[in-house]
């Protein structure tokens, strides 16, 4: 979203890693993978959206709702369905980037 408005995403991710806002995406993913559009991590979308569907099923069957699990695995079941099943994970960013676009 930064990136669409002009905004400089090194510094974005600055102030959310020296912030509470820190985590994996903006201390590794965006910056060594998304930023520079490699997009090669290592790790196929079809893994990661195995792996929500998991974590989904766990959380219903042990009655826990995870609000947001259904829309994180058909966001990332479509993502797979566009870029393909060994397309690495962090091309989820650029697939939300052309949804973006489309808009």
């Amino acid at each position: 979203l930064d990136l669409s408005v002009g905004r400089d995403g090194v510094r974005r991710l600055w102030a959310s890693n020296e912030s509470s806002g820190r985590n994996t995406a903006t201390a590794q993913k965006l910056p060594d993978y998304v930023l520079p559009m490699t997009y090669d991590m290592g790790f196929p979308l079809k893994l990661m959206e195995k792996d929500i569907r998991l974590f989904a099923a766990f959380g219903e069957s042990q009655d826990i709702p995870l609000l947001l699990g259904d829309v994180v695995s058909n966001l990332v079941g479509y993502a797979r369905s566009q870029r393909g099943s060994d397309a690495d994970m962090t091309e989820v960013y650029r697939f939300f980037e052309d949804q973006m676009e489309r808009q």
